[in-house]
This record gives C-alpha cells, structure tokens and sequence, in this order.
C-alpha cells in the first residue's frame, strides 16, 4: 500500500500542462539515460523510468537544469534504483537541484543510493544523495534515500541556499555523514518542510545523526526519527535555528550529548517547539543549551511508541485493532497485535487525519505513517457503534449478539466488546443498547 503523499496532486497539474511529453526511460526505449531523457523535456513533461539499475555516466549527478518535470519510477522504489557508484577517488552525487527548481520538479518513487561527495570545497562535499542549493526547491517523494556518504553535510539529503524543498514519505536510511546531517542537512536559511519521512539509522561523526540544521527554519511534521547516531543529537541536532516538531516519534537514537534531540546556540540561540510527539526520555532528554529556547508541549508523550519490527526495517505502529504489514498475505494484509501504540490516535486534533483507515478515532496518529492510508488502526470514536456506520441502534446490537462468547482480542472481535472489559457478552448488548440514537459527531 503505497503513503498518500499529496503527490498525485502535482501529477494533475503536470498532466494538464499542454503540450506535455510522456517520456520512458529503459532498455529499448528511446532514452537509455535519466540524463538523456531530461535535457530532452520541456516543462510540463513526465518521464517514467522502467524498473532496474540505473548507473554510470548519466544515471548519476542528474541536473533537472531548472525544468519543471515530474521524474518518477514505474512501480516504486523497490523495483528502480539509481546507484551513483561514488567513491572517495571518484566521487559522485545523485541528484543536483542548482538551478531554483521548485515544488512542480519532482523526483518520485526511486531507491537513491552510492552517493560519495567529496572535494575542495563546502558544496562538493555535501548533499550524497540529494543536494539543493541556490534556492532550490523541488519536491522528493516516495523515494529510499539509502547509504550515501558526505564528507561535510547531508548523507542523504542536503538543503542550503535558501532551499525549501518538499521533501515527502521517503524512507531515509543507513546515510553517513562526516559532519552534520547523516540523514539531512539544512544550512544558510533553508526551509524545507519534511514530512511523512522514516529518519532511520543515519550517523553523524559530529552533529545530527537524523537531522542536522544550521541558521534554517524548518517544519519536522509526521516524521519518525529513530535509531541514529551522532556525537551530538543523535536524532537531531538544531544550531541557530528555528523548528517545529509535530506528530513526530523520536526514539532509539543515540549520542554523547542530547540522545534524542540536542537544541545549541553559536551566534543566535535556537528556538524550538514539540508538540503531539514522542521522545525518548521526555523532556529531560533534550539538550537545551543556555540562552536557546524549547517550547514543551505538555501533549508530548515519553512512551515506547512499539514499532512493529524496526530491525527489519518496519516502523509501522503495532494496534490491537489492525495494522498494515507489507508481508502479510502476499504484500496486501492487515494484522492484529497484543498491544496498542500510545501514538496512535495522539498527534495534534487539528492535524489532517482523512487517508487513515478506519476506526482512525478522528484523530492522526504520530510518525510517519500518520495521515496515510498506512496508518494503524486505532479506538472507535463513537462508543457502543459495533458495526462502525456512525449510528448506534439496533444493527449494533445484532453484531454483538453475532460475537457472543467469540474471543474479544482475535481478529475484529474486538468490536463487539463495546464496553472494552475483554468479553463480548449481554453487558455490550445492555451497554449499546443505553447509547441508542447517538451518532459520531
């Protein structure tokens, strides 16, 4: 099941352009390079890579060259995967966004990897597996952005220049940095708004092993960031700068100073505000530097967030009322687990919760998988609504009756136990019965 990203939106606009161009990329097709495909677009134009391995001189070191096109696998990140071979004695980027590419330049569903910077100056040695720079602002999503290496900033991603790119649901894992950032890296006023993203096992020599900002303003929405390393904020590391975290899991990271999250000053204090999030050790677990600033929500939680299985790569949030796992039944199954998340049901009641399936409790869940259709289930709003149609009546009481004696913690059955005391039996027919005629708000 593919994250509801707000992408196809784009698609829409691209696909409506005139004149627009559907590009292939692949063996027997027209264009053999992603390189070659783009300097023959024009703005408006769509170019679909066939699945396989793409590298070697114009597969790496991409250059949209300021054109607003939208680059995109055929079927996911798994099935297509750009490999810069990068090295020390030859190094190699990805992809380069120089040219003010905005929102409407898109690069889509790839696995971004063997990215190695390095060289003479600051830029040469940043951004592995993504850099934007010179205000360069392009939107990347659904990607793996995995094992790439910086010598100076940003392993995975880099954002300088005032860049404020979108970057969106990709998975960002296993990146290194030498300084700051193993899996992004913000400098010199960027603003990237980052969401819906997994942040895992990145690290840093230094600073950020997750996150690493630098005189930015940034948006931390919906993001798991877990299992990091750095010297310094293992999860994320702020100087000067100013950023929101919501809906967020921070968790498992590691570092000498600030394991979680690390909030530091050089010439202007940072300031930075957490809300409807996770993190470990609460907080007394951030570094806040004196003279820096840390608005903490009292909606903030410290609790195991229970991923479903983060060693293998799944930071799916376990639910007794479903949760989606890519491996069961084929690639497209629903489980049930003994425990629900406390981060589930728990971001911020404003927050957009709409692609979550349900019983979604009106409410988005914390992480990444918050307001997707990834999302794990969670409490029914409406209490004593058994067949989940918005009413109670008498519909509800038959499916309870349905469900007597069956075990209230297998499969669905728990929806017949709507006075949650672990049994399904004439205390939920009595209970459903006393709440007849009331509707989910």
């Amino acid at each position: 099941m593919k994250m509801f990203i707000g992408v196809m939106i784009l698609i829409a606009f691209l696909a409506s352009t005139a004149h627009a161009a559907i590009r292939y990329v692949g063996s027997g097709e027209a264009y053999a390079t992603i390189q070659s495909a783009i300097d023959a677009s024009s703005n408006g134009d769509v170019i679909i890579v066939r699945d396989g391995v793409y590298r070697g001189t114009g597969n790496r070191d991409i250059d949209f060259k300021g054109k607003t096109i939208h680059l995109k696998s055929e079927n996911g990140a798994e099935s297509c995967v750009i490999n810069a071979l990068g090295s020390q004695a030859d190094p190699h980027r990805v992809f380069l966004f120089h040219a003010q590419e905005q929102h409407d330049s898109v690069v889509e569903g790839f696995t971004i990897t063997g990215g190695y910077v390095a060289g003479s100056s600051w830029e040469d040695m940043r951004g592995a597996g993504v850099n934007c720079n010179n205000a360069s602002s392009p939107t990347i999503a659904n990607n793996i952005i995995a094992q790439n290496t910086a010598t100076e900033d940003g392993g995975g991603i880099y954002c300088g220049d005032s860049s404020s790119p979108l970057i969106i649901g990709n998975d960002i894992r296993t990146n290194t940095a030498f300084s700051g950032g193993g899996g992004i890296s913000c400098r010199a006023g960027a603003s990237p708004s980052i969401s819906n993203n997994r942040i895992v096992y990145n690290t840093s020599r230094f600073v950020g092993g997750g996150v690493y900002t630098y005189l930015c303003t940034i948006l931390l929405k919906n993001n798991t960031i877990a299992h990091n390393s750095a010297t310094i904020g293992g999860g994320s590391c702020s100087d000067d700068s100013a950023i929101t975290v919501i809906n967020c899991v921070v968790w498992g990271n590691t570092a000498s100073t600030g394991d979680g999250i690390a909030i530091r000053t050089w010439s202007e204090p940072s300031i930075v505000g957490i809300g409807y999030s996770s993190v470990y050790g609460g907080q007394l677990g951030v570094f806040l530097q004196i003279g820096c600033t840390l608005s903490w929500h009292s909606t903030n939680i410290y609790s195991d967030p229970l991923f479903a299985d983060p060693a293998n790569g799944d930071y799916h949030l376990k639910s007794q009322y479903g949760r989606w796992d890519p491996t069961a039944d084929g690639g497209a199954g629903w489980v049930i687990d003994d425990v629900t998340s406390p981060c589930i049901n728990a971001g911020d009641p404003t927050s957009a919760y709409g692609p979550e399936p349900e019983p979604n409790g009106c409410r988005v869940n914390m992480g990444a998988y918050g307001n997707t259709p990834d999302a794990s289930k969670g409490k029914w709003i409406l209490p004593g609504d058994a067949n989940h149609d918005s009413t109670v009546n008498v519909l509800d009481l038959i499916v309870i009756r349905s469900l007597f004696m069956h075990d209230a913690g297998s499969g669905g059955n728990w929806k017949g136990d709507v006075n949650e005391d672990g049994r399904i039996n004439v205390l939920d027919l009595i209970y459903a019965r006393n709440l007849i005629g009331t509707t989910r708000p």
